[in-house]
């Protein structure tokens, strides 16, 4: 069974895990400057679902709480509703869960981080990023989650993306 969790945003990933082979893939979402390479997003749905007989994939449904303005908030509907158009069109099944969801199950013994806020009565913000990187590096330990070998830092698509495929194997 192989698992696909997909964090939509233009900087987001696709990743799978196959729970037979222990096979772990991350994939950054293609672009073509700055927008989306709606051809190559849906060929790597089809690629997986013509090699593999059973899949699941869980999308990452974000709300406009999550995106940083009008634009913002836009811009992330648009990968949902792309990727949840292949899904469609391909008849891969699928679920959506919003971040607060896969979070909870994939943070779960997680120290939550945090950032000084000035907006904030306690002074301090969860830092979603740094909690869900921790989480991935101990979920996934030696997976490398660089999109590119000359790349040093970590792509939070990748990491944002592997947890929510872990997120499908546990509920699904």
């Amino acid at each position: 069974m192989i698992y696909i969790g997909i964090d939509p945003g233009k900087n987001g990933a696709i990743s799978m895990i196959n729970t037979d082979t222990d096979f772990k893939e991350s994939i950054v979402v293609p672009k073509i400057g700055k927008e989306y390479d709606l051809e190559k997003m849906c060929n790597i749905l089809r690629s997986v679902r013509d090699t593999h007989s059973k899949m699941f994939v869980v999308l990452e449904n974000i709300n406009s709480h999550s995106a940083k303005g009008r634009q913002g908030a836009f811009v992330m509907g648009k990968g949902v509703a792309y990727w949840q158009g292949f899904l469609v069109a391909l008849k891969i099944p699928y679920a959506m869960t919003p971040p607060q969801t896969w979070q909870k199950v994939c943070w779960e013994g997680i120290p939550v981080q945090y950032i000084p806020s000035k907006t904030n009565k306690s002074g301090k913000k969860k830092d979603t990023k740094a909690t869900s990187e921790l989480a991935a590096k101990r979920l996934f330990p030696g997976f490398d989650f660089t999109p590119t070998e000359r790349a040093t830092k970590n792509h939070d698509g990748m990491i944002d993306s592997m947890l929510i495929a872990e997120y499908a194997r546990r509920k699904f």
